[in-house]
């Protein structure tokens, strides 16, 4: 369940099965599942950064290693998602050695 008052994606979804109310279900479930699959991209990337190694100094040079190494597994994905995942990678590194 989800914590009373503590606001959230869970908030409509807990509603809408309440109230039976399919559209409100997806007003939360929607969203939670997009941070899911951005959560997994991290993931992927993080994985693919420690396997091949891959420098990431240089994010977008980086990237574009790591788009690569997607290709050679039968994947796609665009080198700007990945340079942009890699800097807030790199920013939560930075800020967690603070």
């Amino acid at each position: 369940g989800a914590f009373i008052g503590a606001g959230g994606y869970g908030q409509p979804i807990l509603t809408g099965i309440r109230l039976d109310d399919v559209g409100l279900i997806l007003e939360g479930a929607i969203p939670a599942a997009l941070l899911a699959l951005d959560a997994l991209v991290l993931l992927i990337i993080a994985a693919l950064v420690k396997k091949a190694e891959i420098d990431i100094s240089n994010p977008t040079r980086a990237a574009k290693t790591i788009v690569r190494e997607v290709e050679l597994l039968g994947g796609e994905m665009h080198w700007q998602t990945v340079d942009n995942k890699l800097k807030q990678v790199k920013e939560l590194i930075k800020w967690l050695k603070t």
